[in-house]
């Protein structure tokens, strides 16, 4: 460790005490904040600035940027516009680090969605899109083309969490309603939630494994 008035430092293979020279680099950089120089035995740095703006972008009224980039910085977020498509109303587009639009591709696998209601994360050069009920669709982060989309399985399925493992796979925590049936619990009503994990892989979509989870309080995965 070291401050302004002494380091350590390692000479001819031995740690060595030694006073600090002026105008040595010390203190914490930030975006905000250069680093300071050491001058008579303090850090002195410049006074904290405020950032300032390099682009914005004005969006729409249904948006949703879940701050999801790529490895190159590249941004990507979902725009809905149901005077555009009733159906299927939304785009994905994706921005350079400078704000430039790259692409805008529609999205035509989740029906009468919200931008809020799309969960988005990047993953193995794939923009991986959920819809709340467990649909799930990869874009390429290249062009936004469609790679592959699986449908939800179970009509009243609801995504929870989403998540990548950073190995090629996509974690999905659902909760499944059943409603009364004549097979359902004693007295009527709906039976409690079921939870499930699902493991999909990102490149193909493919379901690798899926479990039950035993308890309804799961905080994220």
């Amino acid at each position: 460790p070291s401050d302004c008035v002494t380091a350590r430092v390692c000479l001819s293979g031995q740690c060595q005490t030694r006073p600090v020279p002026d105008g040595y680099a010390c203190g914490t950089a930030s975006p905000c904040q250069a680093r300071g120089r050491c001058a008579s035995g303090a850090c002195v740095q410049p006074p904290a600035t405020e950032l300032t703006e390099a682009w914005h972008l004005a969006l729409g009224a249904d948006s949703s940027f879940q701050g999801v980039s790529d490895e190159a910085g590249n941004l990507y977020l979902v725009e809905c516009d149901h005077r555009r498509n009733l159906m299927y109303p939304c785009e994905l587009i994706s921005l350079t680090p400078s704000g430039t639009q790259r692409f805008s591709r529609h999205v035509e696998v989740f029906p009468r969605p919200s931008a809020a209601s799309i969960r988005q994360l990047w993953s193995e050069g794939r923009l991986i899109l959920v819809g709340h009920d467990g649909t799930v669709g990869a874009y390429s982060d290249a062009d936004g083309s469609l790679l592959w989309f699986r449908r939800a399985d179970e009509p009243q399925k609801v995504l929870q969490e989403l998540a990548a493992d950073g190995r090629g796979q996509l974690l999905l925590v659902s909760s499944i309603r059943y409603l009364a049936t004549t097979t359902g619990p004693p007295g009527g009503g709906s039976r409690e939630p079921e939870w499930r994990l699902e493991t999909l892989s990102a490149r193909t979509g493919a379901l690798l494994r899926h479990k039950a989870l035993s308890d309804s309080g799961v905080g994220g995965v």
